[in-house]
This record gives structure tokens, sequence and C-alpha cells, in this order.
């Protein structure tokens, strides 16, 4: 990153900058709804390892009633704010809309499993007719492995980057004396 003519430019592509407040806000929104999903994932994996026998019913009312609307929460953010903030910082990446396409899909993909996760939840929370342990057991599993890599791959690809630039950024527009 560096200024040329009074433009910041990243590989000699001109940024269009964000406030470095503004990014900095969205990320910290992010990784607040990371850290929740990442909550969530643990306590899903609780209910998986307490299969057949010691399944708490409240925790399981609980993700239930919390988890589709968490994870919508977040992808609406993610979708509205975080790719906005992706194509303006990371716009020299040749494959940063097929990136975050991408991402919007799975946030979908998602939402129909968690969905699915969410009603076979209430069902052992009440303790009605439900699937059996062990296809609970890897329909929780699977899920909540893969909603770990995503978030994760979030931030390798998006919010790792975004934060270096904008630090190179920072360090750009207010250099050290």
């Amino acid at each position: 990153m560096s200024v040329e003519n009074g433009k910041i430019t990243a590989h000699g592509f001109p940024m269009q900058t964000p406030s470095l407040l503004e990014g900095q806000e969205i990320l910290a929104v992010v990784e607040s709804h990371q850290s929740r999903q990442r909550a969530i994932c643990r306590e899903l994996e609780t209910v998986a390892d307490s299969l057949p026998m010691d399944v708490d019913p409240s925790l399981c009312m609980r993700l239930a009633r919390t988890l589709v609307p968490t994870l919508r929460s977040a992808h609406d953010y993610k979708k509205e704010y975080l790719c906005d903030l992706a194509r303006r910082v990371l716009n020299d990446l040749s494959n940063i809309d097929a990136i975050l396409e991408r991402l919007c899909a799975e946030y979908y993909e998602t939402e129909l499993l968690a969905e699915e996760v969410a009603e076979e939840l209430s069902q052992w929370g009440i303790c009605a007719d439900h699937k059996s342990a062990e296809a609970m057991g890897y329909m929780l599993r699977g899920f909540f492995v893969s909603l770990t890599r995503h978030v994760d791959f979030e931030c390798i690809v998006l919010i790792e980057p975004i934060k270096t630039r904008l630090s190179r950024l920072e360090d750009a527009v207010y250099p050290e004396p």
C-alpha cells in the first residue's frame, strides 16, 4: 500500500478507502458475531457429547430458539457491511467477487441446515419423537464442524487481510514522526 499523487493505492490499484474507524467498527461487529457462532458450536458439541442419556432439554430448547436468528443476524450484517468493506479494501484481488458470492451462498445453505438442526433440537428439548441419538450426533457434528470451518475461512480470507490493509492504511495516513 502506498500513497501516489495524494491517493492511496494497493498494488498499483486505487483503493476506495473506507474510513479507518468505519472499517474497524465493522470488523469488531463481525468478530462479535463470529464469537457467538463459535460459542453455539461449542454448545452443539456439548449436546452431541451428551447423547443419548444426558441431554439437557433446556439447552436443546435454547439452542433451537436462538440458532437460526443468530446466524441470520450475523449473515445479514456480513452481507450488508463486510462484503462492501472487503470489496473496497481488497479490490485488487481478482477473485474477491467470486469469494463473496460463494460465502453468501454458504450463508443461505447454513441457514437451511440450521433450521433442520433447530427443529430436531426442539424435539429433543421436549422429549418428543426425535431422531436416533446416533443420527442426531451425526447431524450436530456435521453442522458445527462445517460452521466452524466457515468462520475460520472468513477469518483467513477476509478478516485478517482487511485488518492488515487497514493497518497499512493507518500507517500511510498517519505515519510515525
